[in-house]
């Protein structure tokens, strides 16, 4: 997983699924998580990171989800 306060197009977790396409690994488990491309409201720092899931409650729950998803299991979010 990667995740950033930046534009997440061309961002860093771009960068590291370049770098391992580039050495031949799989790819299929990444996530990227970042800023999206699209208008973003005004708000508070930390309002804006919970609305993106970028909150450390939404990255909690999208780590749980993932892993859930993997064993077959519903995980709460």
């Amino acid at each position: 997983m990667t995740v950033e306060e930046g534009a997440l197009e061309g961002g860093f977790g771009s960068a590291v699924l370049e770098a391992a396409n580039a050495a031949g690994l799989d790819t299929r488990n990444v996530i990227r998580r970042g800023i999206p491309d699209r208008f973003i409201e005004h708000a508070e720092r930390a309002e804006l990171l919970a609305d993106l899931g970028l909150d450390s409650n939404g990255l909690v729950g999208l780590v749980r989800q993932q892993r859930g998803s993997r064993t077959g299991c519903a995980a709460a979010v």
